[in-house]
């Protein structure tokens, strides 16, 4: 096998991102094995946890500046409500990190390529550190207003997924034409077979996905969300129906004089009950089958972008028809969430009744919040990667 160039990604964050820093490994795994071939090159993490020995210096900081060094071609940072401690130099050890790889970039800008994220997630009240997040939210002004800087923001580790895969995709494209492509090695980058070695084992673990495969996959994971929206909007519109019906029925007593015994008012509440607990049934298999479905389809899509980075003959039709679809989906699940809003307004504001009828109503308005938060975060991953793909089909118009 041909060495390869090693582009190394050093990851800087507070401790409170770590699904967003495995992400980023998922992500330059994939990336390595449908690019490297074709771009001759591929990407190495390089973070405190797994490139550092236990050592002394000034402080911990400084222990992790001498042994990473400015080893790195590409930075990667992140923070959500942690802004982290302070250290001898800088206001927290991720700042520090940063402010290396900018003072790197201003003094070479073809040394680094320096990127940022900002995780826009709620947080527990209870978990909320004021200050922290003051600080968080003034380095953001700092990098956009200060230093000129661009960073992306992103409300779920599923979108971060899916932005931290087209762009380090895009960037390799980028860094591969600058250095020359081919799949010789180069000076000042690490190519032993230790370094690939996570690399190497996917090789052989993995086989190599073509474009229409990934399409067709992409489509068909995003039917499946179609009729796990279809089934969900079905089980509302039959609660509505059945909640409506006993409703009627208590009415037609009321209407024909009629006072209904405390048997009957317990029976009534009590179905209505039931209704309730086998719908909340239904969203329990339902809902996560919908979020497994969805972030596959993305997952699908996102790769057609990364692959067609490398590809001399860009996947322009597929990207197209995926976008079509993908709008299309979105306008399905907005008008779900607008359904869900809707339904969880009635079932919360109905009077509490029996325990039985309590019960099941506080269980179906939390799960009706959940639902309406998984439509809302898979429209706006949706949106996300329909941007993408714009781009892609753009930049492809104007080449």
């Amino acid at each position: 096998m041909p060495v390869k160039k090693v582009f190394r990604i050093f990851v800087a964050s507070p401790s409170d991102v770590e699904a967003e820093r495995a992400a980023i490994t998922d992500a330059v795994n994939e990336i390595n094995i449908l690019s490297s071939d074709s771009l001759g090159a591929v990407y190495e993490i390089r973070k405190w946890e797994t490139h550092t020995r236990p050592a002394f210096g000034v402080d911990a900081q400084d222990v992790i500046n001498h042994q990473i060094a400015d080893s790195y071609e590409v930075f990667v940072g992140i923070m959500w409500a942690r802004f982290g401690s302070p250290t001898n130099r800088a206001e927290s050890g991720t700042v520090e990190e940063f402010d290396r790889a900018i003072a790197r970039w201003k003094s070479d800008p073809s040394s680094v390529e320096v990127m940022f994220y900002f995780k826009d997630a709620p947080l527990n009240p209870s978990k909320i550190d004021t200050s922290q997040l003051g600080k968080v939210n003034a380095f953001k002004e700092r990098i956009s207003n200060d230093l000129g800087g661009l960073y992306h923001g992103f409300d779920s580790t599923e979108e971060f997924k899916t932005k931290i895969r087209v762009h380090l995709s895009t960037l390799l494209n980028a860094l591969a034409l600058r250095t020359g492509g081919g799949s010789v090695s180069q000076s000042g980058f690490d190519t032993t077979s230790q370094a690939l070695r996570n690399f190497s084992a996917l090789q052989e673990e993995e086989e190599e996905e073509d474009v229409d495969e990934i399409s067709d996959r992409g489509v068909a994971a995003m039917g499946r969300v179609g009729e796990i929206a279809t089934a969900i909007a079905a089980a509302t519109e039959n609660l509505g129906e059945q909640v409506g019906k006993k409703t009627e029925e208590l009415n037609r007593l009321i209407a024909a004089g009629l006072q209904a015994t405390p048997a009957e008012a317990k029976k009534h509440t009590d179905d209505v009950g039931g209704y309730i607990e086998s719908f909340v049934a239904e969203l329990l298999r339902l809902i996560p089958e919908f979020r497994r479905q969805h972030e596959m389809a993305l997952e699908y899509f996102t790769k057609l972008i990364i692959l067609s980075n490398a590809l001399p003959q860009k996947p322009v039709e597929e990207m197209r028809f995926a976008l079509g679809n993908l709008a299309q989906l979105r306008l399905t699940m907005m008008t779900s969430a607008e359904n869900v809003a809707q339904l969880q307004a009635t079932v919360s504001g109905m009077p509490r009744a029996t325990s039985a009828f309590n019960r099941a109503k506080k269980r179906a308005t939390a799960i009706l919040t959940d639902l309406f938060e998984q439509i809302d975060e898979a429209a706006n991953s949706t949106l996300g990667v329909e941007k993408l793909l714009e781009g892609a089909i753009e930049k492809e118009r104007l080449t």
